[in-house]
């Protein structure tokens, strides 16, 4: 992975193999409160995955999107809901988990002109989608 980037609030490029394939994704964020949600992400993540955890991104027209995917047991469907409230912990929270870190992703992207989800992917396992909306001028 290559990584470019200038001060706070910079327009980031990240080159990343996926399958063979090169990904250039762009977003204009702060990179340290971005890796910080990111990283919260991967945490969840490495918690419940069985196997894998797959980071994938693309850019459209309209947004830049990274998707981060494991293969673990995915959300109950009560959970689903409330998994972005500060301090919620779902049943199948770890012991230590105080339940910030999935809110504090949700208000880095929402400062930056991004949106957050949760949803169980197919055939089974976490699907968070990160995106961030290109600016209109």
């Amino acid at each position: 992975m290559r990584v470019s980037a200038d001060k706070k609030f910079r327009r980031t490029s990240h080159e990343a193999a996926d399958d063979g394939r090169v990904v250039l994704a762009r977003i204009t964020a702060d990179m340290d409160w971005t890796m910080e949600a990111i990283m919260n992400l991967l945490k969840n993540c490495m918690e419940h995955a069985a196997s894998y955890i797959r980071v994938s991104a693309r850019e459209t027209a309209l947004f830049t999107e990274i998707t981060v995917r494991d293969d673990g047991p995915g959300f109950r469907a009560e959970d689903l809901p409330r998994l972005f409230e500060r301090f919620y912990r779902g049943k199948d929270a770890a012991p230590a988990s105080v339940g910030i870190g999935l809110a504090l992703a949700r208000m880095v992207l929402s400062a930056q002109n991004g949106t957050i989800r949760a949803d169980n992917a197919c055939p089974g396992g976490a699907l968070f989608t990160l995106r961030w909306y290109r600016s209109t001028v």
